[in-house]
């Protein structure tokens, strides 16, 4: 079995790998290529945090899997990532385990590459201030995917934690020769702002209707459990939807609360955006459509880009091999 670091990732996986794997698994799940149960959680408040159990299988790829993955909004308090998460993958036909990634930076990877495809498929074309509602790790991410697709000349941060803000100006100063704003009134950040990032754990709006102008993207990311919500339903019921999956979704995503409250129904949802990548729907309509996608994070993504990880690393030779086993007809697989 083969044991990838993160250190080891780092070497195999690029963003435009990433952007490629991630659209590719979306295309993949809606032509029925994959499958892939809805997340489980293990809820634990008493901690302020929670676990996922997150399983596929990619046909493509010829490998099955699952990712257990965190979150726990206390943890930055004691020098913790908030989200950390570990990868199996298994061979689906006689279920024998093949590798154990780092699951974090493969996490933040795919689920940057993710609001990019969206964004390349919803936003407008010419698309070149992007707000940010929240400024930690995943915000980069976002960033950093974005900026391989569209030409942006300003990035807008609105944060409450002012050492979270200069960490993601100077990594992005680091990379690129780009204006970056701090606000500290959310309104003003998003005025006139094309695309518009929300990567926070909030249970309460942030974002409201009229904080938003017409023909504006939002990749709203933070919502991914039940009862988290970043967005006025107001202004998601306006919106055009795409979700990463329906079912998901409607219990996780940003959706879950206006569903709940009854402010919108499915038919207020445009469909997947793996079925708008395949063309079978228009996501922008017309130029002043606010489009709106809503990211849960899928195990097909996970399994999709830590299959493209694992055959990389076999071919390069990179990642250390254990096992767990004495028995020879285990032990001694290739």
């Amino acid at each position: 079995m083969l044991l990838l670091t993160e250190a080891d990732i780092r070497k195999l996986f690029s963003m435009e790998e990433a952007l490629s794997v991630v659209e590719t698994a979306f295309k993949d799940y809606a032509l029925g290529n994959s499958k892939m149960p809805s997340k489980v959680y293990l809820n634990l408040p008493e901690f302020s945090g929670d676990f996922r159990a997150m399983p596929a299988y990619s046909f493509q790829h010829q490998i099955a899997g699952v990712k257990w993955v965190n979150s726990h909004s206390k943890n930055p308090q004691k020098g913790l990532p908030s989200v950390m998460a570990l990868l199996i993958l298994n061979d689906p036909a006689t279920a024998v385990p093949l590798a154990i990634l780092e699951g974090s930076f493969l996490t933040n990877m795919r689920t940057g590459a993710a609001g990019a495809v969206a964004a390349k498929y919803l936003a407008k074309k010419d698309a070149s201030i992007t707000a940010f509602v929240g400024s930690g790790q995943q915000a980069y991410y976002q960033a950093l995917a974005l900026l391989k697709i569209f030409k942006l000349t300003e990035l807008r941060i609105f944060d409450t934690h002012a050492e979270s803000k200069k960490t993601f100006s100077q990594k992005i100063k680091d990379s690129f020769n780009i204006s970056i704003h701090d606000y500290r009134s959310l309104p003003s950040c998003l005025e006139g702002a094309h695309i518009v990032v929300t990567t926070t754990p909030s249970h309460t709006p942030l974002v409201l209707e009229n904080w938003i102008l017409p023909g504006t993207h939002i990749n709203a990311i933070g919502a991914d459990a039940p009862g988290k919500q970043e967005l006025d339903a107001n202004l998601v019921k306006k919106s055009r939807i795409v979700v990463d999956d329906l079912d998901q979704a409607s219990h996780s995503g940003e959706i879950n609360m206006p569903l709940k409250e009854h402010l919108i129904s499915s038919s207020d949802i445009q469909g997947t955006l793996g079925d708008l990548i395949l063309g079978k729907y228009s996501g922008r309509q017309v130029s002043s459509d606010i489009t709106l996608f809503d990211s849960t994070g899928l195990a097909i993504q996970d399994i999709a880009a830590g299959a493209y990880i694992y055959k990389k690393a076999k071919k390069m030779g990179i990642g250390e091999t254990i096992s767990f086993w004495e028995t020879p007809h285990i032990a001694n697989i290739p």
